[in-house]
Order: structure tokens, then C-alpha cells, then sequence
């Protein structure tokens, strides 16, 4: 790995760095906000969504959190062997260490992605879970909301009826 890829990569990593403390604080929030929408809600088949969509927030928190350990605890490895190899030279010649440590970066790539392709794939869903039952809670409400108008104005009018009849006279 040449000087340009190592800073490349570094500054990929920030990058996703940054992100990834941006993702926990959304999923944090999204979590948040769910526990105060349902708080006083009753118990149901439809919060079963929610309760999926909070799940996978929570999920994605946890992505996040290892992508971030992960990522800190090899970052520091490679950086300690490339010091170390500097240092002493390794006990290997100068190219069978950088495919050594080229190897190393590719799979600490690999994984790292997983976490964060994990934590950005966890948030969404939830997300998409959290829509769906909003639309849902939207149309039952509005169905309850046309159910009562309707009775409302039936009563109105039977109100009006018994208003307007003229008593009998004996």
C-alpha cells in the first residue's frame, strides 16, 4: 500500500468515523421518539411494529458502537506494527510484511463494513417499520374519527326530531 492509498484509506475511515457518530445519535433519537409516541398508547397488534422498528434501532446502535471499538482497538494494531516494523524491521523483509499488513487492512475492511453496512441497513428498516404504522395508525383513527361523526350526526338528527314533533293533543 502506497502513501496515497494509506491516506486515502485514513481519511475513508474518518469519514465513516464521523458518520457513524452521527448514525448512533439518529438511532438514539429514533428510539427516543418511539417510547414517547406509544408511552400512553394501549397495547395492540399494531405496536408490534413499533416495537420491531425500535428493536432495529437499537440494533443499529449496537452496529454502530462495535464498528466504532472495532475499528479503534485495529486501527491501533496496524498503526503499532507499522511503528514496530519500523523500529526493528520485523523479522521479515520489507514485502512479505507489506502483503502481511495489506491482507491485515483487507479483512479489518471487511469487517468494518459489515458493522457499518449493518448499523445504515438497521436504521432504515426501522424507519420504514416506523412509516408503515403510522400510515396504519393514521387510517384506523381516521376511520374512528368518520365512525364518530357519523353517530354524531345521527343523534344531532334525532335530536332535532324530537325537537320539532308537535305533542299530541287529547
Amino acid at each position: 500500500m502506497n502513501w496515497n492509498q494509506s491516506e486515502l484509506s485514513e481519511k475513508d475511515n474518518e469519514l465513516r468515523k464521523s458518520i457513524t457518530y452521527y448514525l448512533l445519535s439518529i438511532a438514539a433519537a429514533c428510539l427516543g421518539f418511539s417510547i414517547i409516541t406509544t408511552e400512553k398508547s394501549i397495547l395492540n397488534k399494531q405496536l408490534i411494529l413499533v416495537a420491531s422498528a425500535a428493536i432495529l434501532w437499537l440494533l443499529s446502535f449496537i452496529s454502530g458502537i462495535i464498528y466504532l471499538t472495532v475499528l479503534s482497538k485495529k486501527y491501533r494494531k496496524i498503526i503499532n506494527e507499522i511503528t514496530f516494523f519500523d523500529m526493528v524491521g520485523g523479522g521479515m523483509d520489507e514485502v512479505s510484511w507489506k502483503e502481511k499488513l495489506e491482507d491485515e487492512v483487507y479483512k479489518f475492511n471487511r469487517q468494518l463494513n459489515r458493522f457499518f453496512f449493518g448499523q445504515n441497513m438497521f436504521l432504515a428498516l426501522g424507519v420504514i417499520l416506523f412509516i408503515i404504522w403510522h400510515v396504519l395508525n393514521l387510517k384506523i383513527n381516521t376511520e374512528n374519527q368518520r365512525l364518530s361523526n357519523q353517530t354524531k350526526v345521527s343523534v344531532d338528527a334525532s335530536k332535532r326530531l324530537l325537537l320539532t314533533e308537535k305533542p299530541l293533543r287529547n
